[in-house]
This record gives C-alpha cells, structure tokens and sequence, in this order.
C-alpha cells in the first residue's frame, strides 16, 4: 500500500489547551523521553500493553495511528505485534523525524509527513486498514476539524474494521484554583466557538462528541472504558503532571486574555495559587483517561450479522484461551485439560438424558 498524502495543511494549527495534559513538544530528546514517561503511565492505568485488554487486535494486520507524534503507540505496538504493517502520519516534521529516530530498529513502521484532517489518500485506500488509531487529537482541533478527522478515520477504515479513540479529560483534584482556572478554559472555549459540548459541566465533552460523529458514520460502539491516570503528590505521574501543567498555562493564557474571560492581574494572582496547591503535599488529583472503540459496519446488513457471529466467536475463543492460561498455572498439561472437557461434556450429555427419561415417567 502507497499514501499518496498532500504536505500543504488545510487548516491553520490551533494552539493546544487544557484537554491535553499529557502533551508534548517533539524537539528535544527530553520531550521524547517524557512521552515515553507517558506512554508507560498511559499502560499502568489500563493494565498494561499498548491497547486496554478489552481491545485485542488479534486478526488486525495493517494499522494507521492518525497523529502519531513521537511514535511511542507505534513502538508499543511494533513490540507487543511484531506481524503488524504499521503506518503513522503527522503533519509536525519534527515529530515524524522523532518517531524515525525512536522506531529505527522496526522495519514495519512506516511514517509519512501530512495533514491529518485531510490526507490525500487515493481511491484504493478507501477501507484498507484493520485498526485506525486516535489519541490525544482535540487539543489542537475545533469540533469542526475533529469530525474531519473521524470522518478520514472511517473512509480507511474497512469494514468490520476498528477505530480506537482515546482522549483525556479535565483533571479531577481537589485543588480550587485548579478547578477555577478550568472552569475559566471552559469558558473561553465556549466564547471562542471551540467548545465540544458547552452543555457539559467539568468536562470537555470529547468523547460525546466524538460519539455522536462515529454514530453518524455508520459505525458501531464495541467498547467504552473509563481509567484514570493518578497524579497526586508522590504519585509516579505527579512530576510529568507539574511539568505539563506549566505548559497548559502558558498555552491557554492568551486564549483567556483575547476571551476576556479574566484580566492579566488576576491571572497571574490565580496562576501562583495554581502552583502553590499543586505544589503542596496534600494535593489529590487525577487524569480521566477516555477510551471508544468503534465497528465500521458495511452497507449490506447481512455483512453485519456475519460480523457480529465472528466477534463472539473470537469471544468464546478468548473465554478458552483464559481458561486453558488458568489451568497451565496450576500445572495441568494440555492433556489432562482435554480429559476434564470431555468429561464435563459427557457428564452433560448423561444428567440430560436422564432427565428427559425421567421427565417421560412422570408424563405417563
């Protein structure tokens, strides 16, 4: 497969804000190693692995991560499925220059430099990949280009083909300044006509957004998991948190002052008690971290039904392969787990027909 993708972007980069705590720039080798840092927090808040454990790819062979920055999903991913064809776009060179360096040894990435709102794919890309990618894309897209961006996720997509979406949210603390200061960037937005869902109280309202988009496309929700990402102080993820939560200040302060949302003076009074809180001991917090994986269904329903026969099929299949995984670990050969299903089987087989021939006594 070739991409044919156009280096001209379609629509001017909007600067980041607070959805994205987590967000990086790619210039320097220390920004790739705090995006490393992430990526491992990231997997600690869903168990580990690149994906939740609910989304498992199995039978996905060629993968695009829309927005791959640094590359450390595709390098997670070229770790844990080294059969996959993996295919990352960006449209920041630097960061596709990161992810070359970071993905050198993995000969079955390929990067591509482009706008991701809207790639000029050829025809025959259209449903040509088994799992589509989305991470952390909101904080520099407006509803409208969000739903570009769903909508290029969909056309790639084949059917019966997954899109993961996985976005994080407005922290969760017990810091009021904290609280305040997003509150303020909840305005703004609203004010500026970047807001997701302005009806949505502590929340950015992605993944609403982000839902009803999918739902117009013809696609179908497999799963809808919620983690959270712990970062109090003296938590693994404080340190990264108070490194970001600088850069979101920065970021959304001319946002705030061009708004009118609050003057400059009691900005920066709210600022310092930003970081005074943060920076006490007693500072709760926590980074909700959304993730949706959608079905692209196909025009023809009976397709659909096919597909949903195969998806309980891998189901069942799962169910076994954890069963067998629990009988290994109290040292039952294959053997032995062989015998017990065919004497559970048989054991079924009898207690039923005992029973109808019980049940035919009591008829007569």
């Amino acid at each position: 497969m070739s991409l044919q993708l156009s280096s001209e972007p379609k629509y001017a980069p909007l600067p980041a804000y607070a959805a994205d705590l987590l967000h990086a720039s790619l210039y320097t080798a220390e920004d790739v190693q705090r995006l490393l840092e992430r990526e491992l927090l990231i997997q600690d808040a869903w168990g580990g692995g690149p994906l939740p454990a609910s989304i498992f790819p199995s039978d996905a062979l060629h993968v695009l991560d829309i927005g791959c920055g640094a590359g450390t999903w595709l390098k997670s991913m070229s770790q844990a499925y080294p059969h996959m064809h993996l295919v990352g776009v960006d449209r920041d060179a630097s960061a596709i220059s990161a992810s070359r360096t970071l993905n050198t040894r993995h000969t079955d990435v390929r990067l591509y430099q482009c706008d991701a709102h809207s790639m000029g794919v050829s025809e025959c890309e259209n449903a040509s990949y088994d799992l589509v990618h989305l991470r952390f894309l909101a904080p520099d897209s407006a509803p409208h280009q969000y739903a570009a961006l769903l909508r290029e996720a969909e056309r790639l997509c084949r059917y019966g083909g997954l899109i993961t979406v996985c976005e994080i949210e407005l922290p969760i603390s017990d810091c009021n300044a904290l609280n305040q200061l997003m509150h303020l960037l909840q305005q703004a937005l609203e004010r500026d006509d970047r807001a997701f869902t302005p009806e949505t109280s502590h929340q950015l309202g992605i993944m609403s957004w982000a839902q009803r988009c999918l739902q117009a496309f013809n696609c179908k929700l497999v799963q809808d998991e919620k983690f959270y990402i712990p970062c109090s102080y003296g938590s693994k993820g404080y340190l990264l948190f108070c490194q970001y939560l600088e850069q979101i200040i920065r970021c959304i302060k001319p946002l705030l002052i061009c708004t009118q949302t609050i003057a400059l003076e009691e900005l920066e009074e709210l600022e310092h008690e930003v970081r005074c809180e943060v920076a006490s001991q007693k500072f709760y917090g926590l980074c909700p971290l959304y993730v949706q994986s959608w079905r692209r269904l196909s025009p023809n329903p009976t397709n659909d039904v096919l597909l949903i026969q195969k998806e309980h099929r891998r189901a069942r299949n799962r169910m076994f392969r954890a069963r067998l995984c629990s009988f290994c670990m109290r040292s039952i050969t294959m053997q032995e787990y062989l015998w017990q299903v065919v004497y559970t089987r048989t054991r079924n087989i009898f207690k039923k027909a005992r029973f109808e021939r019980s049940k035919g006594r009591s008829a007569t």
